[in-house]
């Protein structure tokens, strides 16, 4: 099972403690030359930096995870960028994104997994949010050429003292309201 993982901050390494998966068959894929490797932090990625912010990343626990329920080798393409707001990603840093599909093409992944929130909760409109957040979705879906799956976490919490709680659970309200319609 392949994922392409993007968003912000902990998508792409600017997580704390780094880890390294415990098996063998995950893996992370550079998309920037093609390589496959074992799936270690700090992850390769397309965000500008071979390695993001040189952190940890939820990928090779989740790996790990995954791999013990399903019995499957697993892969991840990290095309995260940090402090990226959904806009940008559909905008100006989509490349980072298309360069993970095409990574995976002619035989594409499971799902889209997204960790981005933090930048958008404390003042992006949660009506621009949703568009720009389905703009992406379909956009990566127009480029598999099929209806990929997307995992959205439910991220909102911005560190720099915004602790705005009904602004933040609206937010996560939002990511909701995208992804659970099937």
């Amino acid at each position: 099972e392949v994922f392409i993982t993007g968003g912000q901050s902990n998508s792409a390494n600017f997580g704390g403690g780094k880890t390294t998966a415990s098996h063998d068959e995950v893996s992370a894929l550079n998309a920037n030359n093609g390589a496959w490797q074992h799936c270690a932090d700090s992850q390769p990625c397309t965000s500008g930096f071979n390695t993001g912010n040189g952190g940890g990343s939820p990928w090779p626990t989740l790996g790990d995870k995954l791999y013990e329920k399903l019995g499957v080798p697993i892969g991840f393409v990290c095309t995260g960028q940090g402090s990226a707001k959904v806009s940008e990603l559909a905008g100006n840093l989509y490349g980072n994104t298309k360069k993970g599909i095409d990574a995976v093409k002619p035989y594409g992944c499971r799902a889209f997994l997204l960790h981005q929130g933090e930048a958008d909760a404390p003042g992006t409109p949660n009506d621009s949010y949703r568009a720009d957040l389905l703009r992406l979705i379909q956009q990566t879906r127009n480029d598999f050429g099929y209806d990929i799956n997307w995992i959205i976490a439910q991220v909102s919490y911005a560190w720099s003292g915004y602790n705005d709680t009904a602004k933040m659970n609206a937010h996560k309200a939002t990511q909701r309201s995208v992804c659970n319609n099937y």
